[in-house]
């Protein structure tokens, strides 16, 4: 009998948080963040970005409720794809989102995928996660683009005929 398991890696719950990028100060027009609301300054016409973004801080964000009740969440939340489980596909989806002052998600975008189905599943439970502690710097709150990756892997067991050591001869 082959059941079929979702095995599920939060690759930065076990020790790093995050996959963070590297240290420097990222502007919102680089990376997957593809809209960035802009402010006009009332003292010029120039037009500012609200706020940047950044890839890495002094304290990471987290999840509000504990990265165990995320890992959870993920794990009783995520379906695999049925296409992807009758042609025996695994892989690995890499989400990438900005958790923003107020520690909700914006713009989740698939950075590295594997199928349509599994991308789209991995955003799907992204999107459905809570809120989150955002990133800080100098004490104050940023916004801070992090990266999710999220394993699909499917696991066979032996049959039960095979486990008891009956074989048909």
């Amino acid at each position: 009998m082959r059941t079929v398991l979702l095995s599920l890696l939060l690759m930065g719950i076990a020790g790093t948080v995050w996959a963070q990028m590297d240290e420097r100060q990222i502007p919102a027009s680089e990376g997957p963040v593809s809209e960035t609301p802009v402010t006009t300054n009332p003292d010029t016409t120039k037009i500012e970005p609200e706020a940047k973004i950044y890839g890495k801080t002094e304290i990471r964000p987290s999840y509000r409720a504990g990265k165990y009740e995320m890992a959870r969440h993920v794990t009783d939340e995520i379906r695999y794809p049925r296409r992807a489980t009758a042609i025996g596909m695994e892989g690995k989806v890499h989400v990438t989102f900005v958790i923003e002052l107020d520690g909700t998600i914006s713009n989740p975008v698939v950075t590295r995928g594997v199928s349509l189905e599994m991308d789209a599943e991995a955003l799907r439970v992204v999107k459905t996660l809570g809120a989150f502690n955002p990133g800080m710097i100098d004490g104050k709150a940023v916004r801070t683009r992090v990266t999710l990756p999220i394993r699909f892997k499917l696991e066979t067991y032996p049959s039960e005929d095979a486990a008891s050591g009956d074989t048909a001869n």
